[in-house]
């Protein structure tokens, strides 16, 4: 029985192999460093009454003490409607300033993500919460929209990020 040889390049250069290791190692050991610096400060909910949401009702959402009172903090809002909300856009005060979020396009489709009739959106405020000393901070949260009980609206939730 014959045995086919193959030609196998030369060999390569062992300091060049090492090298490309060396990379390689830095770049995972970066990858894990970053993943490790987590951005995130605050990431919760609030469930509205099965009834609705009442627009006298406030969300408040503690926000915990923030040492670094240097870096400005990004919220974003984020909502989860059904199908059953009757408009397409809901407006917010957060903390006194007046917040437009759309949840449905010119067409009545919902633009969230979801399954079945929930839907869920992300709006980033436009507004860069700055503290000025280090403190709890409490963001009150709460529609301003005609109905006095607001139908659809399951959750609203923030994420505050460095």
């Amino acid at each position: 029985m014959r045995h086919a040889t193959k030609n196998l390049p030369p060999t390569s250069n062992p300091m060049k192999k090492s090298k490309i290791k060396l990379h390689i190692l830095f770049g995972m050991l970066a990858i894990m460093l970053s993943a490790c610096q987590n951005r995130t400060i605050c990431h919760t909910y609030r469930t509205i009454h099965a009834n609705g949401w009442n627009r006298q009702d406030s969300l408040l959402f503690p926000i915990p003490v923030i040492h670094d009172t240097a870096t400005p903090l990004h919220l974003t809002v984020e909502i989860r409607n059904t199908s059953k909300y009757p408009y397409t856009n809901l407006f917010l005060t957060i903390n006194g300033d007046t917040m437009e979020c759309i949840l449905a396009n010119g067409k009545g489709e919902w633009t969230g993500k979801g399954i079945s009739t929930l839907y869920q959106n992300q709006f980033p405020y436009e507004k860069s919460l700055q503290i000025a000393h280090p403190d709890t901070l409490m963001l009150n949260i709460r529609h301003i929209m005609s109905d006095s009980l607001l139908q659809g609206i399951q959750d609203i939730g923030i994420r505050l990020e460095r």
